[in-house]
C-alpha cells in the first residue's frame, strides 16, 4: 500500500518542517529521498540539515556529489532520470518540495510520499490541488491500493488532519 500525505506549510516554513519529519522517518527506520525541482534546492537543503539544530546529526547525502553514499538514509536529489528510474539508497519514502513532481507510475515504488508545499504561494497550491485530483481520480479509475490525507497547522503550530 502507498500512503500520500499533503503538508500545508502556512505557519512554518519549509526549513522547519522537514528535519523533524525526516528524524521521524529515520526513527520508523524508513531510507528517504527528498527531491526538489528548486534550481538551488539540494545546495541549499543539504546546508540547512547539517546546521538545523545544535544537538542533532542527520545523515544524508547529495545524488551525484563528491561525498556521495548510498548506504546513508537519507538522499538529496534534484528531480532527474537517475532519481526516478530508482532511489539508489533503496528509500521507501519521498518528500517532494519546493515544487518537485515525479512521474505518476514510479511513486508506486514508494510506501509514503509526502508532498510538502508553501500554501502562501498561489502557484505552489494550485500543484499541489491538481495532484491531488490527479491521484483522486486515478484511484477511481484503477484498482490502486494508496489512501490520501491532507495535513494543516492549527494555531498552536500541530498538524492536523483535514482530509
Amino acid at each position: 500500500m502507498t500512503e500520500f500525505l499533503f503538508y500545508h506549510l502556512e505557519r512554518s516554513k519549509l526549513e522547519q518542517v522537514l528535519p523533524v519529519l525526516l528524524e521521524k522517518s529515520l526513527e520508523h527506520g524508513a531510507r528517504t529521498m527528498v527531491c526538489t525541482n528548486h534550481p538551488d534546492g539540494v545546495g541549499a537543503l543539504d546546508d540547512h540539515l547539517w546546521t538545523y539544530r545544535d544537538d542533532s546529526f542527520l545523515p544524508h547525502t547529495v545524488l551525484g556529489s563528491s561525498d556521495y553514499e548510498e548506504s546513508e538514509p537519507v538522499l538529496l536529489s534534484r528531480v532527474d532520470g537517475d532519481a526516478v528510474k530508482a532511489p539508489p539508497n533503496g528509500a521507501g519514502f519521498l518528500f517532494l518540495v519546493q515544487g518537485a513532481q515525479y512521474p505518476y507510475e514510479d511513486l508506486k515504488k514508494f510506501t509514503r510520499t509526502i508532498v510538502m508545499f508553501d500554501g502562501r504561494d498561489d502557484d505552489a497550491l494550485g500543484e499541489a490541488r491538481g495532484f491531488w485530483k490527479v491521484l483522486r481520480d486515478a484511484s477511481k479509475e484503477e484498482n490502486n491500493d494508496f489512501s490520501q490525507t491532507y495535513w494543516r497547522q492549527n494555531d498552536q503550530g500541530r498538524w492536523e488532519q483535514q482530509a
